[in-house]
């Protein structure tokens, strides 16, 4: 028996879901550490330009 792409689609619906919520997690992880990265690199350069003033 032939099942419609919409009859699919509810069937694993489940599996779909789980699978955007961990693409987006994945996404927002790795741009939550560039962030990360990102704040740490201008920390540390604002460190090394007042050590060098003194």
């Amino acid at each position: 028996m032939h099942r419609t792409l919409f009859d699919q689609i509810r069937g694993n619906s489940v599996a779909l879901m789980s699978r955007v919520v961990a693409v987006g997690s994945l996404g927002y992880n790795t741009w939550r550490n560039e962030r990360t990265e990102q704040n740490r690199n201008i920390r540390s350069a604002g460190f090394r330009a007042i050590d060098e003033t003194w």
